[in-house]
């Protein structure tokens, strides 16, 4: 994770990269980065660019919104490049007082053996 250097300033957090990610988003809301040696290919997660808020009930209308709308496209980027079956998401807030978001490529190969990835049709929004 991204070591937190100042509790104040949130910018600090921020690095282009560090031994661990390297950034491949730069939002308005939120930063994301991709993982230097994920568990599988595609495997990143965003950061909210404000205060260092503990908890996504603490945002304000605008900060939730503007998260969400950034880790989408993060998550579409990730989508384009690695074109998995779906794409999963873990929020966290407790290691570090920071809510981040793990976005985590599944392709057929990464699911359980008895798990599908999802179909175009089970996807498709209804008209």
């Amino acid at each position: 994770m991204l070591p937190i250097t100042s509790p104040t300033d949130p910018v600090a957090c921020r690095p282009g990269q560090d031994p661990w990610s390297v950034r491949f988003f730069a939002g308005r809301w939120a930063d994301a980065y991709l993982k230097r040696q994920p568990p599988q290919p595609g495997a990143a997660f965003t950061v909210f660019r404000g205060w260092h808020v503990a908890d996504p009930c603490d945002f304000t209308d605008a900060e939730l919104t503007g998260y969400w709308a950034d880790v989408r496209t993060a998550a579409k980027a990730i989508e384009q490049a690695y074109q998995p079956c779906q794409l999963n998401y873990a929020t966290f807030d407790n290691a570090v007082p920071h809510v981040h978001t793990h976005i985590t490529p599944a392709t057929s190969t990464t699911q359980l053996p008895d798990a599908r990835c999802p179909t175009a049709s089970s996807t498709t929004p209804p008209a």
